[in-house]
């Protein structure tokens, strides 16, 4: 061949190989991209991770709203956040499909304008979360309301949460002799609502005082009763106080430190307190005793603290077994605690008057609100409805690692 030949023949081989060299370099980036971005990272977000009677959400719409809901959170428990935002995704679509049945739902414009000021993205899910806001509004607003009646039966009830029926019968007696129930109850109730409102309840309808109180069993009692007074056990209600009693087995001094072993028991009561202690005190066993009444029982130590020190228990516990005038191997009168959480309690009410009368906004917006809770209670519970859950551990993970990311 010529040498012109010759060249030509050269630099179509070398243009050969740098494309093909190009070419795997492009290949080999491709890959790369591939199969460590788009499948670990942009693939999961188009899977589909729930569905509720035929609506699909997908992994993006998970991530969006896990980041939208838990806006100031800790970095730290995000994770926890990811089941109840799933959830909420479910329950909204369940809400946005029933509410429809019924005529009612939320507009664009009406999305929009709720959103005016919020300078975010305002992806599907952010407004997907808007609309059931004003979608539940609207539902209390223009129909739960509707449905309430125009008069209905009202009490007007005073109440005070005590810890025994004891302390219920000589509350009573303070009472007939002519002493402020307000007074008392602000004293002396162990509910938060009755002690800061002086146990005034108010004048209501059914369905207000379990939401001012907290306790469906109360307002039962007061809705059954008659005008008067009247008591009532709740067993599981919490209140802040707890009564002691103490046997000081020992007392030592560790590097300068006091310290002591004792046998307890938590009573729920002062009046059960007493009881146990007139029962210790006629023979009875204390760690048979603790096992039946106390609150603080070990199945492995019983009823016996080993060392411990000032501190690790409460004020009151420590002002006893600390003072050195109180004496090892004899059980304490009962020590009231206010630092301990015990259960149980009665509730003293005093029905002031019954009466129908028209239902008042705040208590009809209490009612509304209850009544849609119910509603969306009952719509979830549908056996009808078809919702698949595909979120599993690494979904999970992934969700909140886009989030953070």
């Amino acid at each position: 061949m010529s040498n012109l030949q010759k060249q030509k023949r050269r630099q179509r081989i070398i243009l050969f190989s740098a494309i093909a060299t190009v070419a795997a370099a492009v290949i080999f980036v491709v890959l790369g991209l591939y199969f460590q971005w788009y499948i670990p990272k942009v693939k999961p977000m188009s899977e589909v991770i729930l569905e509720v009677n035929g609506t699909s959400y997908k992994m993006r719409y998970l991530v969006d709203s896990l980041e939208y809901q838990t806006q100031g959170q800790s970095e730290n428990i995000i994770p926890y956040f990811v089941d109840p935002v799933a959830n909420s995704i479910i329950r909204a679509e369940l809400t946005r499909q029933y509410a429809e049945d019924l005529g009612y739902t939320v507009s664009d414009t009406e999305i929009e304008d709720a959103l005016k000021n919020y300078t975010g993205d305002k992806n599907s899910a952010i407004r997907d979360y808007t609309r059931n806001v004003l979608l539940q509004q609207k539902l209390i607003e223009e129909y739960f309301k509707s449905q309430l009646p125009d008069n209905t039966e009202h009490r007007e009830v005073y109440a005070i949460f005590l810890e025994s029926e004891y302390q219920a019968e000589v509350i009573k007696e303070r009472l007939e002799q002519g002493e402020s129930f307000e007074a008392i109850a602000a004293e002396l109730s162990l509910d938060d609502y009755t002690e800061n409102n002086s146990g005034k309840l108010g004048f209501h309808p059914e369905g207000i005082i379990v939401e001012l109180a907290g306790s469906q069993i109360l307002e039962d009692a007061v809705f059954e009763g008659q005008t008067g007074l009247g008591t009532k056990y709740e067993e599981a209600k919490n209140k802040n106080v707890g009564y002691w009693l103490i046997e000081i087995l020992e007392r030592r001094v560790e590097n300068e430190t006091e310290q002591a072993r004792a046998r307890v028991m938590l009573l729920s009561s002062e009046a059960e307190a007493l009881e146990v202690k007139a029962l210790l005190d006629s023979g009875g066993d204390f760690d048979a005793l603790a096992e039946e009444y106390s609150i603080m029982w070990d199945e492995d130590g019983g009823a016996e603290l080993d060392w411990f020190t000032q501190g690790d228990i409460s004020n009151a516990f420590d002002e006893y077994v600390f003072e050195s005038e109180n004496p090892s191997g004899v059980v304490s009168q009962p020590v009231k605690d206010v630092e301990q959480s015990t259960e149980g309690g009665w509730w003293l009410y005093d029905i002031k008057r019954i009466e129908n009368s028209a239902i008042s906004e705040d208590d009809a917006d209490i009612l509304a609100y209850q009544a849609l809770r119910s509603w969306l209670e009952e719509i979830e519970d549908n056996p009808d409805n078809e919702v698949n859950n595909y979120l599993d551990q690494t979904k999970k993970d992934y969700a909140v690692e886009m989030v953070l990311d």
